[in-house]
């Protein structure tokens, strides 16, 4: 398994569980650094308006969002401040091919804010948040998460402030 210190992985157990919301949140606590924010989708879909190609193979499609004035959640990382947000969609099988595809595009150590629910399957992130709704079906996490984390709506049982990016590592502050 192939360790990525430099990401932070948001992952939920199902839809409309935060994730985006903590991503954001995250994203907007760390513009001085601008981390890059990836959404992960294994679900191919079209897309609702043209956005730049940046690599396809056979299996897999990634895109650079480039729109921070649309209704989607690659849109609301870049209108939190993201320095770049990609978009990719592969299935499981692909999933690996993919992202490291996608490796080359983005600078060493540089942070990385991933929206995924397979992506622990195959790499190791510096920190890996998992987020569920207080009440509701929960879906078990891919991977071993480092923290668990409940969004009950409008917000979260953590601080999103105390997630941090610091001389190339991702940390957890001690009052989170």
């Amino acid at each position: 398994m192939k360790q990525l210190s430099n990401f932070l992985l948001i992952s939920g157990s199902g839809q409309n569980t935060g994730k985006t919301t903590l991503a954001c949140q995250i994203i907007s606590n760390l513009k001085d650094i601008s981390p890059i924010g990836v959404k992960i989708s294994p679900h191919f879909h079209a897309l609702d308006y043209p956005l730049p190609l940046v690599e396809k193979g056979e299996d897999f499609l990634i895109y650079r969002e480039v729109h921070p004035d649309k209704n989607k959640d690659s849109s609301r990382f870049l209108q939190a401040g993201a320095k770049e947000v990609f978009i990719l969609f592969a299935g499981r099988e692909s999933l690996e091919k993919a992202v490291n595809k996608l490796l080359h595009k983005i600078p060493d150590n540089h942070p990385v804010i991933c929206e995924s629910g397979g992506f622990a399957k195959f790499f190791k992130p510096g920190i890996h948040l998992f987020v569920s709704r207080k009440s509701g079906q929960q879906k078990p996490p891919e991977g071993n998460p480092d923290l668990y984390i409940e969004f009950d709506g409008s917000g979260f049982n953590i601080d999103p402030s105390g997630i941090d990016f610091k001389n190339g590592l991702w940390t957890i502050s001690k009052s989170v």
